[in-house]
């Protein structure tokens, strides 16, 4: 599982390399591709994490991912980059931009199932 500063490193370029063929397998996945500095590593790296269609609790990950990849590039036409960027659009996000957005939906949940 990503943690994390990891997450901010997903590049969509990569993504996007990727979708369509993990359709195919049998047993469908995503492909997450990290570009990055890594602990013990040098410079920067391709990582790719297979991760599951569907988690065991059945959280659709495809419909989620692919939803955020169709706005990525049909609506703000990007096609490389980080997938999480700042306002900017280039940029590439930390974790701690998201933050108060976190904490906002994590209140809304706890308020709707207490």
């Amino acid at each position: 599982s990503l943690r994390g500063e990891e997450v901010p490193l997903v590049s969509l370029k990569g993504m996007l390399k990727f979708w369509e063929e993990t359709w195919a397998e049998p047993d469908p996945y995503i492909m997450v591709a990290l570009y990055g500095r890594f602990k013990g590593e040098t410079g920067f790296r391709w990582h790719c994490l297979p991760v599951s269609d569907k988690t065991r609790s059945g959280l659709p990950v495809r419909r989620w991912v692919s939803t955020l990849l169709w706005r990525r590039k049909e609506v703000q036409g990007r096609t490389n980059g980080w997938l999480f960027v700042k306002e900017d659009g280039k940029t590439r996000a930390q974790i701690r931009d998201y933050d108060s957005s976190f904490l906002h939906y994590l209140e809304l949940a706890k308020s709707r199932r207490p």
